[in-house]
């Protein structure tokens, strides 16, 4: 069940990024193809975010693997609709890289933050018993 509901979760964050990416881009057509591919793959993404889950792999190894598990994703993604040139993936590899590591460092700082607030809860709890 936790396979199909990561799976869900990630066919609607990829079609909201997907269709947004159409949008801001002036897209004004694509085949049922690229619709059906992009959410597929994009629900594969989400299953991709179980990986943060398995017990006895370093923080570093997890993120590591998401990240190698994404980016085969959004290429294979790219390369099948045809989106971007075969020469270009160096390019797209790098591009990817840095939203992927802003992204990361952003959700980072968020859960710190969350993660001291709960310390510092439980700290003050703990003093006045």
């Amino acid at each position: 069940m936790k396979v199909l509901k990561s799976y869900i979760i990630g066919v609607g964050i990829g079609q909201i990024f997907y269709i947004s990416s159409l949008m801001l881009f002036g897209i004004s057509s694509q085949s049922l193809s690229n619709i059906a591919s992009t959410a597929f793959l994009s629900g594969f993404m989400g299953v991709a975010s179980l990986i943060y889950g398995v017990k006895g792999l370093s923080p570093l190894s997890r993120s590591l693997l998401h990240f190698v598990m994404i980016l085969s994703l959004a290429t294979g993604m790219v390369i099948y609709n045809k989106w971007l040139p075969l020469d270009y993936f160096l390019g797209f590899a790098f591009e990817f890289t840095v939203i992927y590591l802003l992204i990361w460092t952003l959700t980072y700082l968020l859960e710190r933050r969350k993660i001291n607030r709960i310390n510092q809860t439980l700290l003050k709890t703990r003093n006045k018993s």
